[in-house]
């Protein structure tokens, strides 16, 4: 199995990504296994605790030693990247409206132009993560990466 799919199907329950926040945010030094499990332990069962533990484990998320649960490098990468998804859900409005626009000059057989394009993602889109996103695929494609009319 590919490792982007296993890494997305450890965090596809709402307590893995609990679980896998709490020990990510713990930082390099970790939790210890007690502590993680008392501030999860009243919001799901014990079986979905351990699961939970052995498929980010798995991942290559997480790892356990010395009574510590610790975040790996490539679990501190995945949480920057649910970062940057979180705040891209943030600017959902934003996004969808210059999806709009795209589809909207696509219906009129015209491409919409960069300089419009990058003037709405300037006054649209204040977080400059997001915004560089944005821009670097209208350099690299001239627009989204898929654009799905229907």
């Amino acid at each position: 199995m590919k490792l982007s799919v296993q890494i997305l199907k450890a965090l596809t329950s709402l307590e893995a990504l609990l679980i896998f926040e709490r020990v990510a945010n713990s930082g390099i030094n970790g939790i210890d296994n007690t502590s993680l499990a008392q501030s999860v332990l009243p919001h799901i069962t014990r079986k979905q605790y351990y699961m939970s533990i052995t498929g980010l484990k798995q991942a290559g998320l997480i790892s356990k030693t010395s009574g510590k649960c610790r975040p790996t490098y490539l679990g501190l990468v995945i949480l920057n990247s649910l970062r940057i998804i979180d705040k891209g859900i943030m600017f959902k409005w934003a996004l969808r409206a210059l999806d709009a626009a795209e589809v909207g000059a696509k219906q009129q057989k015209q491409n919409l132009e960069p300089q419009i394009k990058g003037i709405l993602i300037e006054r649209m889109v204040t977080d400059e993560t997001i915004r560089k996103i944005l821009i670097i695929e209208q350099g690299e494609a001239g627009g989204p990466a898929v654009v799905c009319e229907g």
